[in-house]
């Protein structure tokens, strides 16, 4: 469901990890996996945005997205709102 704030299940089409190198294919709260120098965490990425490769572990960093998530500019009860123009009449 489109802007749904609910976690993706395990069969969701997001189980297959990103590599570093690959771009997000939606924006949302990704699950960082990395090769035994770090426990996981998770960061905000944005839609189109590359994935690095890791300080420590290099290409071996995966990551899954966790749970979609829209910007606050994209949010429709946060846009900014258009001005109305006056115009006077005669």
């Amino acid at each position: 469901m489109k802007g749904s704030n609910l976690p993706l299940t395990d069969t969701a089409a997001s189980d297959a990890p990103y590599l570093p190198g690959e771009a997000a294919h939606e924006p949302g709260i990704y699950l960082v996996m990395h090769y035994r120098h770090r426990l996981y965490h998770y960061v905000t990425v944005t839609a189109g945005e590359k994935f690095p490769a890791c300080a420590g572990c290099g290409d071996r960093v995966r990551f899954r997205l966790f749970q979609r998530s829209d910007t606050i500019q994209q949010d429709p009860d946060f846009a900014p709102r258009r001005k109305l123009k006056l115009v006077k009449t005669k």
